[in-house]
């Protein structure tokens, strides 16, 4: 489960992610880079495509 800690001084707040949040980012990261090899091709992709976590986290 994914939990959401407050930076006390103000900036950024940051996200620990559990092993299952970890494994459903690789596994959509995975799909989405399917038979993908370049670089290029890769932020590409990444600069048309979001990777969510469920709110359910």
């Amino acid at each position: 489960m994914a939990k959401v800690i407050e930076n006390l001084e103000g900036g950024r707040r940051c996200i620990m992610l559990s092993s299952y949040d970890v494994i459903t980012v690789v596994k959509s990261y995975q799909y989405l880079m399917k038979n993908t090899r370049k670089e290029e091709e890769i932020l590409d992709k990444l600069r048309t495509h979001s990777i969510f976590l469920p709110e359910d986290f």
